[in-house]
């Protein structure tokens, strides 16, 4: 069975947000309706006027909000929506950060297609069982799991 989502990317590069969509909208098990920011400030619109959403992919650097700021601003426009960080940046201290402010997911932009897919399955469920299925990778490239 097919479920519908509706996913708030917000990445800057044109790029991202064009591979993203087509990898999200190549999921057998959901159909994504994806709603494409540029900006933090496009994303809070987007959260007031076609929210509520099932799931945020969001960049960790925007023209607008740098670093963990966007996750911070957004949480407070849409609280009850789980959030996935979607980042080149490995620093474990800051995926760490992101987790303890409510991250339920935080994908590499340098991971191979599989296993972002595999990561938004896991991040668009219920947020409490979607906390279970947080992915952090190590510096060395060792995925580790948050209980």
């Amino acid at each position: 069975m097919v479920t519908n989502k509706k996913v708030l990317l917000v990445d800057d590069h044109d790029l991202v947000r064009f591979g993203t969509s087509l990898l999200l909208e190549s999921l057998d098990e959901v159909h994504c309706a994806i709603t494409p920011c540029r900006s933090l400030d496009e994303a809070r619109s987007a959260c007031r006027d076609s929210g509520p959403f099932d799931l945020v992919l969001l960049d960790l650097n925007l023209p607008d909000a740098k670093g963990l700021q966007g996750l911070r601003t957004l949480r407070e426009v849409c609280p009850n929506v789980p959030f996935a960080m979607l980042t080149g940046t490995q620093d474990e201290f800051v995926i760490r950060q992101a987790q303890a402010m409510g991250a339920v997911g935080y994908l590499l932009k340098s991971w191979t297609p599989a296993v972002p897919s595999t990561s938004c399955l896991h991040a668009g469920r219920a947020l409490p069982e979607a906390r279970r299925h947080f992915a952090l990778r190590s510096r060395r490239g060792t995925r580790v799991a948050t209980p």
